[in-house]
């Protein structure tokens, strides 16, 4: 048995109450040893895409572990707990959480699907509103640990996967004579608005796109650094984590498009 160092924990839990610090806990309960790292518990209520979104964008800087990760509205439904192994040199091995296409995106992205595996749902624990601290955390605390998931899990069918319509890997080239609804899949302090595509997906530097939200409709320019723009102009370029952003220089992206996470913004060229 051999650790493999850290849990990467995200959820739509938030801080007011206890359920991070419980989850936590029990992580904790079952192997001391093993680190904890929350990447955020500030995830929309419900909102997959854009916790799935998060994920991707984080999975490059994450050192060997298990990304442990619950955005869960089918929590007690049909719906399959599940942890997935990639083939990786690098990073987290494995991705556990709901079967509902919060994880596939960041696991593909750093290596192959070796193997799928359901967790065990026929543990009695009670109301079936928690699988966070019931199941997934002692799941990712056995394989954190260095245990083989095929000792304790059934495999299934990666093919079987359940996927988001899109992902950030979706390189689909924006800009003239093309048009794409984008998904807001993050929203820093400064108002910053990261998009669901990686930043190959931008056209060349210059271009102007239409941008339209649910209340405002605009012009952004395709620009290298918040610079090139004139104060409170908007713009996209790729962030600091590789994807396409709409930005404004010295001002917030957000409040102009009068966006939240999880919103739609259409791009066209």
């Amino acid at each position: 048995m051999t650790d493999v160092n850290a849990i990467f924990f995200l959820s739509d839990f938030g801080q007011r109450d206890e359920f991070v610090g419980v989850v936590h806990a029990v992580l904790h309960k079952m192997n001391p040893k093993i680190s904890v790292i929350d990447l955020t518990h500030e995830v929309p209520a419900f909102a997959i895409s854009v916790g799935a979104g998060i994920l991707e964008r984080s999975v490059d800087y994450l050192g060997p572990g298990v990304v442990l990760a619950v955005v869960d509205p089918g929590v007690g439904t049909s719906r399959r707990p599940i942890a997935i192994e990639i083939e990786t040199e690098h990073g987290p091995r494995f991705f556990v959480g709901p079967d509902n296409g919060l994880l596939v995106g960041a696991a593909e992205r750093r290596g192959d699907i070796v193997a799928v595996f359901q967790l065990d749902s026929s543990v009695d624990v009670g109301a079936v509103t928690f699988d966070g601290r019931d199941r997934f955390a002692p799941a990712a605390s056995y394989l954190a640990s260095g245990h083989d998931p095929r000792e304790r899990f059934c495999e299934c069918d990666p093919s079987t996967l359940v996927r988001l319509p899109v992902h950030l890997s979706d390189a689909s080239a924006l800009g003239q004579g093309t048009s794409a609804t984008l998904i807001v899949t993050s929203i820093d302090a400064y108002g910053n608005c990261a998009l669901d595509r990686p930043g190959a997906a931008l056209p060349r530097l210059g271009q102007v796109l239409s941008v339209k939200t649910e209340r405002v409709q605009t012009q952004a320019a395709v620009v290298k650094a918040f610079g090139d723009l004139e104060p409170l102009g908007l713009g996209m370029l790729v962030d600091s984590s590789g994807h396409v952003a709409l930005v404004v220089n010295t001002g917030s992206a957000k409040d102009l498009l009068s966006v939240e996470r999880g919103d739609s913004v259409l791009i066209s060229g």
